[in-house]
C-alpha cells in the first residue's frame, strides 16, 4: 500500500497514478505515440488495448440494421442523421 492506496505505479511524465503495471505501459504508450494494438481487420492502430476493441465493436461487429440504429441515439434536427456519439453530432452540425 501507498500513500495513493492501491495506485502502485506512477507515470514520470505527467503524474498519473495506476493500479497495475500493464496500465502504465499502456498509458506511456500515448506518451510516446506507440500503437502497438492493430485491428486484424483494417490498418487502424492504438496506444490502448482498450480503444482497439472499442475500434472493433463499432466499426467491424455484425449488426442488425435495428441495432445499429439504437445505437444511434444522437439526432441531427436538420437533416435526421444519427450519431453514435454526441461529440460526431457537434461536429457534424458545422455543416448547417
Amino acid at each position: 500500500r501507498t500513500p495513493h492506496g492501491l495506485y502502485r505505479y506512477m507515470c514520470r511524465l505527467c503524474n498519473s497514478m495506476f493500479k497495475i503495471r500493464n496500465g502504465l505501459y499502456e498509458h506511456l504508450n500515448g506518451h510516446f505515440g506507440r500503437r502497438p494494438h492493430a485491428c486484424r481487420q483494417c490498418d487502424a492502430k492504438f496506444a490502448h488495448h482498450s480503444s482497439l476493441h472499442n475500434h472493433v465493436r463499432n466499426k467491424h461487429s455484425i449488426q442488425t440494421e435495428e441495432e445499429k440504429l439504437a445505437s444511434m441515439r444522437h439526432v441531427c434536427v436538420m437533416c435526421g442523421r444519427r450519431f453514435r456519439y454526441p461529440s460526431e453530432l457537434e461536429r457534424h452540425k458545422s455543416i448547417h
